[in-house]
């Protein structure tokens, strides 16, 4: 999945980094 490789990029992902993917995942849902 796009989280999957955003973390496997990022590496270390912040609470803010987490968020901007729920948020691109949920704008993805609707």
């Amino acid at each position: 999945m796009m989280t999957e490789v955003y973390v496997k990029v990022s590496g270390e992902p912040s609470l803010e980094d987490m968020l901007d993917v729920v948020q691109l995942l949920v704008k993805r849902e609707s």
